[in-house]
């Protein structure tokens, strides 16, 4: 059942490779968790983090940290969710930690992990739900990979977009994503925002009266930001 509504978020947030800036000393929280970045870009946590910072052979990841931890240095953007964590070092890399439910860690396994954990390079945005991420890199591919709920999606080469543990381009012109459990929204480099997933409730903001939108609509001109709420 869709209980989101699709929110436009317009603002003057230089993209493409500037992205990441944007997060840089921020705080991010989950309904577990909150990580933030300090200025001199040191990653903090506290609360359920589904970390084994100090190696114990006890270790629950339900296991709570009652104060600020230092988790990794040099990173320039976080995104804390539930079940895991995701973060983009200054020089590109993505890491991610926490459960791999459906292959959500991007680590080509389904294994958990409970230490930060390199996925990638050259990625400039990411962005997760509990069942999917996604992440765009400097040559402007969007990476897809997690639940199989964005199965509903046909991508740029015209295969359903099915997902699983291994990061996969689905397209190939994106600035900006945003993505939820059943629909997500991306910005091409000329601006115009593109939108995919469920419609149940007109949230494509395409004039379509479809229940699920398959294949890339465009939504509108002139965007440099995205939200799905």
């Amino acid at each position: 059942i869709l209980v989101a509504l699709f929110t436009l978020l317009l603002s003057s947030t230089a993209l493409a490779n500037t992205a990441i800036k944007g997060m840089k000393n921020s705080t991010v929280s989950s309904d577990k968790a909150t990580l933030y970045i300090d200025e001199n870009n040191t990653l903090w946590g506290y609360g359920q983090l589904r970390m084994n910072y100090d190696g114990r052979s006890d270790f629950d990841p339900r296991d709570s940290v009652k104060e600020p931890i230092r988790i990794m240095e040099d990173v320039a953007y976080v995104k804390a969710c539930d079940q895991n964590n995701f973060a983009i070092k200054t020089d590109g890399s993505l890491w991610s930690w926490g459960y791999s439910r459906k292959g959500l860690l991007g680590n080509g396994t389904l294994e958990d992990s409970w230490m930060p954990q390199k996925i990638m390079d050259n990625v400039i945005m990411v962005d997760a739900n509990c069942n999917t991420a996604m992440a765009i890199t400097s040559d402007n591919r969007l990476w897809c990979w997690g639940d199989e709920g964005i199965g509903g999606h046909k991508d740029e080469f015209g295969e359903w977009a099915i997902s699983g543990p291994t990061p996969k381009v689905i397209f190939t012109d994106a600035v900006y994503v945003s993505v939820n459990s059943k629909n997500f929204a991306y910005i091409k480099t000329d601006g115009s925002l593109w939108y995919m997933g469920a419609n149940g409730r007109a949230q494509s903001g395409t004039g379509l009266t479809d229940e699920w939108v398959s294949i890339p609509k465009k939504v509108m001109d002139d965007v440099t930001c995205v939200k799905l709420k």
